[in-house]
């Protein structure tokens, strides 16, 4: 299905197989190793902590089949599978028969480094249709709660967070919508609460590191929206060229760099 397909190829493009961690010894940087102590099953999503919080993990990794992974210090990992779907469904004899359960998109909260979201595949019914959701955690991935009141039946692809502000975009089975949560996930909408979307499809979104804006990669340009406002009011502030990708210099640059 072309949602599989779609997750897979932006898997691929963002990550490799197998996570890979950098050090710099002297100031240079030396060569690449795989992470000691993390599960041999391939990553589909990497979420980084970039606040000081002790107590928060500092890199979360959700993977296809064994649940997410959390550390502080890049060595010792945590491997959370409570109320997390994984492993693949058995035979025929339930709703989902097929493929394999687990993670496809992960975001962590700036403003609350133990909250994190999750986009979960759980299977493929006999007519073919992905099943999944989004879920979130308040206590650094050790368990999680459903949050999809509002969205669709299947995992979102891309996700993005900051406060009660949650984005969840998806695939071409739902049209590349983008729907928005004003209430940490509680309930979601296709706009925010501004009324129709002016996008007719998104393939990217980013939150600003400060959380004043939230931007969006669509078919007609770049859309921005405040999120200090009680609705999300977009305005294409570069029309033309379809937007698939948006990256930041660093966490806390205001340097931004697009793709089309």
């Amino acid at each position: 299905r072309r949602l599989r397909v779609a997750v897979v190829v932006l898997a691929l493009l963002l990550i490799a197989p197998a996570l890979l961690v950098m050090r710099e010894v002297q100031q240079q940087l030396s060569p690449w190793k795989p992470v000691s102590g993390f599960p041999k099953d391939p990553v589909s999503s990497v979420a980084l902590n970039h606040t000081n919080d002790p107590t928060a993990p500092w890199i979360c990794a959700g993977t296809a089949d064994v649940g997410l992974g959390c550390t502080r210090d890049g060595e010792r990992w945590n491997i959370y599978q409570q109320d997390l779907p994984t492993g693949r469904p058995a035979g025929n004899a339930g709703p989902l028969f097929t493929g394999a359960q687990g993670i496809v998109a992960l975001a962590i909260d700036p403003t609350r480094p133990n909250r994190l979201f999750v986009s979960v595949y759980q299977g493929e019914t006999k007519n073919g249709d992905d099943v999944g959701g989004t879920m979130r955690s308040d206590d650094g991935g050790r368990t999680f709660q459903a949050a999809n009141g509002g969205l669709p039946s299947e995992p979102a692809i891309q996700l993005a967070v900051f406060g009660d502000a949650v984005f969840a975009s998806y695939g071409p089975d739902q049209g590349y919508k983008l729907f928005a949560s004003r209430d940490g996930g509680e309930s979601w909408d296709l706009t925010g609460g501004g009324g129709k979307s002016p996008m007719s499809e998104v393939y990217a979104v980013r939150v600003t590191p400060d959380g004043a804006v939230v931007m969006a990669g669509a078919k007609e340009g770049l859309f921005v929206a405040r999120l200090d406002g009680a609705t999300l009011e977009w305005h294409n502030t570069l029309p033309g060229e379809p937007i698939v990708v948006i990256e930041s210099g660093s966490q806390d640059s205001e340097q931004y760099f697009l793709a089309t």
